[in-house]
């Protein structure tokens, strides 16, 4: 017996802990620790050391694995072709502008020599981006890509030591160096290219007399604000989605009970080691042992709980690469990459002693766990996804003889507890994308008290911009106006007033803003960067465009009709040519990737909301859709009471779904049930909708118009639902189908409704049963 085996049998190397105390067996029962999945999987190091519970033993050596696969499923994204996409529309956009200003009949000209190698350089960085980037591996891109976001660092301090210093309209150029860094970058590495941009933004006060001017400061200390507040309003709403996208990846492609991963996730795992066919791999099938007799002798969820504590003792007998997955209501199944068939054994024992040496110190205190298990290895078992998990079936069944009995087998039909299943605890649904991305009203207030700030300071600094103090001042009690307003916001949606007035208002101040503090030269032009990067985020497809289009219609329109002076005394100089060139891009391109990239990561995360609800073996809604569902049905019937349609519940159930297991093995069962909802579906597509609500239970939510119409579909579908499976042996599985239905009454809650509908279906499985062979006989297992 090998030491790691000796050191999983010492019960001096563990100390006992509750379940029901350590979220980490169970997670995400709320939406904090969702945010933070891969820390409440167990890679923070609080799983080291020695630990001792009672789902299994844990010792330093053997550190909590069985969730490798799903740990790099909720690794965030790289987004390597964005990137790739993001830099050639940005080095393209810097291109352009320069050569507009440069050969233009506007705009500020450089050296010719200085403009050449500017020139040579933004080329060079487009071509290599094209051509390397999607090349490159996650490590070299790292470094390459810092490199090149350096080297665009260089072009901007020598554009602007080129073109007037201080006051160089390229120093706008900045904003797509702190939009590249904030977006994609980690965290601490996006601010500490942020810190280098703002220094690098003030190294014209070494050289350039003109910092003395009185509105450079100001010019530059807002730069440096607008600078920080997009850094800051990109990076938190990069990391906030990526935590909800991983979230809701979690629920997509976990089991919310046990914590590892479902059956779409161990599909999907064993394809991809199916398509790596350079390594053998092993495929264990594991099955509990009597667990409807234990629901019924102690009740659901102590059942529940033994599944959890089955799970456990799966990820502790596993390695940090494998990976544990739920597969069924009681059976699970392992994926252990790079394992041949010595590896696969030697899991196996160490997951027996480890069972064994679990159901010791549970004895006379909890239920034990009997468990059943077979394994298959590729390509030594078979070379397809059917072969190697009929492989394992057959060696899982093969285990379940008559000499190794369930501890809990009772001859009574179990069917869904009603009350548990509608108040079991389940995670919050998930947020909206604005919930995600933080308060709207929090971002609007503060890009409204940045504005008043800086509005009071230009009022009472002298300079020779402003045409009117008073009116600068004015403006900014307007801008606090509109602060208090936007903490009014009471809903992240453009229907809410407060949301209306801050939008309006927004809107209204632009052109007179410019036109009280300078005209085409105010300084506070750099701020319409806010309002278009809030659009840009906040608002979708139309009224994105609309508003950023406004807000850039309107800044032209103050920005080519006002001077220092007022209204029509716009003499706008070459230098304030390329300013307007240079910002008008900025703010397109910026508007531009921030409204691509939310709608990118609108479908992401609706498509990734879609499979968390959905049931990832039939296709159906699940269960916690139908909660919903149910719910949202009754509170709108309850408005009318006293009139029909009323809604209705028609429950369909295979028959001993463990016999069809038995004698076709889990395949034939599952394909059971995906014929099952596909009839389901296409009987009752225009009267309601399908879930799946249990392991061989499904319910149509639908709404009766009196009671004789939901007894007929109920009729309708027992008599038209013809399952066969399909021809995988030459014994052949009967299978039927027991259908029960309930209309919903005045005063009958969620849980009542269920139950009346299962009573219904219990009654009629027991006048309608069928007789089948007994367990075992003339079994053929494929």
């Amino acid at each position: 017996m090998d030491s790691e085996i000796q050191a999983q049998q010492d019960p001096a190397a563990t100390e006992a802990t509750d379940r029901a105390d350590d979220p980490r067996l169970r997670p995400y029962r709320n939406w904090a620790m969702q945010n933070n999945p891969i820390s409440a999987l167990g890679a923070d190091t609080t799983w080291g050391g020695r630990e001792r519970s009672d789902h299994a033993v844990v010792t330093s050596e053997d550190p909590r694995g069985g969730q490798g696969l799903l740990l790099n499923e909720l690794e965030p994204d790289p987004e390597f072709q964005l990137r790739t996409r993001t830099s050639l529309v940005i080095w393209g956009a810097a291109l352009l502008t320069g050569a507009a200003n440069q050969f233009g009949s506007i705009g500020v000209v450089m050296p010719s020599d200085s403009y050449k190698f500017t020139l040579t350089w933004a080329l060079f960085a487009l071509v290599f981006t094209a051509v390397a980037y999607p090349r490159l591996r996650p490590r070299p891109f790292a470094m390459i890509e810092q490199l090149m976001l350096a080297s665009g660092f260089a072009v901007i301090v020598f554009k602007c030591h080129e073109t007037g210093g201080a006051l160089s309209p390229y120093a706008v150029w900045w904003m797509f160096s702190t939009f590249y860094a904030a977006y994609f970058f980690p965290q601490r590495r996006a601010f500490a290219n942020v810190a280098v941009i703002s220094l690098l933004m003030l190294a014209p006060a070494v050289y350039d007399p003109a910092i003395a001017d009185g509105a450079t400061p100001i010019v530059m200390v807002l730069l440096l604000a607008v600078t920080w507040m997009l850094a800051l309003t990109l990076v938190a709403r990069r990391e906030t989605s990526r935590g909800a996208e991983r979230a809701v990846r979690y629920l997509a492609l976990s089991d919310p009970l046990t914590g590892v991963a479902n059956l779409r996730l161990f599909e999907r795992s064993l394809d991809r080691a199916l398509g790596d066919a350079r390594s053998p791999f092993g495929v264990v099938m594991a099955d509990m042992n009597g667990l409807n007799g234990a629901n019924v002798v102690y009740g659901y969820g102590e059942g529940d709980d033994m599944l959890c504590r089955l799970a456990a003792l799966l990820c502790h007998a596993s390695g940090p690469q494998d990976q544990v997955a739920r597969v069924r209501g009681d059976e699970f199944a392992v994926i252990l990459p790079g394992a041949g068939a010595a590896e696969v054994e030697s899991w196996r024992r160490r997951f027996e002693i480890i069972v064994d040496t679990h159901n010791g110190w549970v004895r006379n205190r909890r239920p034990r766990i009997s468990v059943a298990v077979g394994t298959a290895v590729f390509p030594h078992d078979g070379i397809t996804s059917t072969e190697l998990i009929e492989k394992a079936d057959r060696r899982m069944f093969d285990q379940k003889s008559s000499t190794v009995l369930p501890p809990y087998e009772v001859d009574v039909t179990t069917g869904v507890d009603a009350e548990r299943m509608m108040r079991e605890p389940e995670p919050p649904p998930m947020p909206s994308l604005p919930e995600m991305l933080g308060s709207t009203s929090f971002h609007a207030a503060t890009r409204w008290l940045i504005a008043a700030g800086f509005l009071f300071s230009l009022s009472v600094v002298p300079n020779d911009v402003v045409s009117s103090s008073a009116g600068v001042a004015l403006l900014g009690v307007y801008a606090l106006a509109m602060a208090l307003v936007s903490m009014a916001i009471r809903a992240d949606s453009p229907s809410d007033r407060a949301y209306r007035i801050s939008d309006l208002g927004t809107i209204a101040v632009i052109a007179p803003l410019m036109m009280v503090s300078g005209g085409w030269q105010s300084p506070l032009q750099l701020a319409i960067f806010f309002p278009v990067a809030f659009y840009a985020q906040f608002l979708e497809g139309v009224q994105a465009v609309k508003r950023v289009a406004a807000v850039i219609g309107l800044y032209g329109f103050a920005y080519w009709t006002s001077g220092p002076l007022g209204f029509a005394d716009a003499h706008v100089d070459r230098a304030g040519h390329t300013l307007f060139a240079t910002i008008l891009t900025a703010l397109f391109v910026i508007a531009l990737m921030l409204n691509v990239n939310r709608r990118q990561t609108d479908a992401a995360v609706a498509t990734i909301r879609d499979a968390a609800v959905r049931d990832p073996l039939t296709g159906v809604n699940n269960l916690p859709a139908f909660r919903r569902r149910l719910a949202e049905d009754l509170a709108a019937a309850r408005d009318s009471a006293d009139s029909w349609p009323r809604p209705a519940l028609t429950v369909a159930d295979i028959d001993d779904l463990r016999r069809i297991n038995s004698f076709a093995g889990h395949l034939g069962g599952d394909a059971a049930l995906r014929e099952l909802a596909r009839q389901l579906i296409r009987l009752t597509e225009s009267h309601g909708t399908v879930f799946r609500i249990g392991s061989d239970e499904f319910v149509l939510v639908h709404q009766a118009d009196d009671l004789g119409h939901a007894e007929s579909l109920a009729k309708t579908i027992r008599e038209s639902l013809r399952i066969e499976l399909p021809k995988r042996s030459e014994l052949e599985v009967p299978v039927t189908v027991s259908v029960g239905q309930a209309v919903w009454r005045p005063g009958m809650s969620a849980e009542q409704l269920v139950q009346a509908a299962e009573r219904d279906l219990s009654e009629r499985k027991e006048r309608e049963r069928p007789t089948y062979p007994a367990y075992g006989e003339g079994k053929t297992l494929l």
